[in-house]
Formats: C-alpha cells, sequence, structure tokens
C-alpha cells in the first residue's frame, strides 16, 4: 500500500497536495498509508466538494430537489442522461449525502411542528424547515 500510496499523492499537482494536507486527519492517514482515504478525498477536492465549508442540510436539501427535478431532454440519449444520474449519485455518495433520508427527516420535522405548534400553517413550518435546512 505504501507504493500506491506514494504513486497516488505525487501524481496530484502541489495545489492538490497541500489541499490535501489542509485536512485534518492527513497525517494520520498518510503514516498509514490509506490510499482509499487518499483517493476519496483528491475526488471531493475535485468536485469542489469542501466538508469544512459546506452545510450539509442546505446541500442535501439542494440535491435532492435537484436530484427529483431530472428530466431526459429530447435531443439527450438515455446512456447520456444514466452518466449524468451516475455521476450525480457518486457526487452524493462521496459527500456522504442521502438525499431521500433528509427529505424524510425534514417531512417529519414538518409534520412535528404542525403538532407542536397548532396555530402555524403549513407554509410556515415548510419554511421553518427551509430555516433549519440552511
Amino acid at each position: 500500500m505504501t507504493k500506491l500510496y506514494s504513486l497516488i499523492l505525487g501524481q496530484c499537482t502541489e495545489a492538490l497536495q497541500e489541499a490535501l494536507k489542509g485536512i485534518d486527519d492527513f497525517q494520520a492517514k498518510g503514516d498509514a498509508f490509506d490510499a482509499k482515504w487518499l483517493l476519496e478525498n483528491i475526488k471531493l477536492l475535485s468536485s469542489g466538494i469542501k466538508k469544512a465549508t459546506v452545510n450539509i442540510c442546505k446541500l442535501a436539501h439542494r440535491a435532492g430537489r435537484q436530484f427529483f427535478k431530472f428530466r431526459q431532454k429530447e435531443d439527450k440519449s438515455c446512456e447520456s442522461f444514466m452518466t449524468h444520474v451516475n455521476d450525480f449519485v457518486m457526487n452524493l455518495d462521496l459527500a456522504k449525502i442521502n438525499v431521500v433520508e433528509h427529505m424524510i427527516t425534514t417531512d417529519t420535522y414538518i409534520q412535528k411542528l404542525l403538532i407542536l405548534e397548532p396555530t402555524l400553517t403549513v407554509m410556515e413550518c415548510e419554511a421553518n424547515a427551509k430555516e433549519v435546512a440552511v
């Protein structure tokens, strides 16, 4: 694993290496020559996902909306559409986001608000849930 880890890290640009070194557990994972961890974090950094600066609830909410709005356009082939969907799902997996679980949790939160605050309207509860997700 030492050779694999060194080979992968050696192929990274200096900027990417510096970004990897900025991750909290880089030193521990580097000492263990954890190539899988290295590849996962290279993918995260390459896709623009930064764990420290991302509000996971907000990202999951937006990703869920985007996922359920996916439509195949007339000029796109089935293969092209499936590639797009699979790439999107892979990015969600990399960020460790479960869109369906987030949607269920948000819906459950709205239902609890309706029970606890009977004077609130459904729209007020949805707005409150969005504020929590943001």
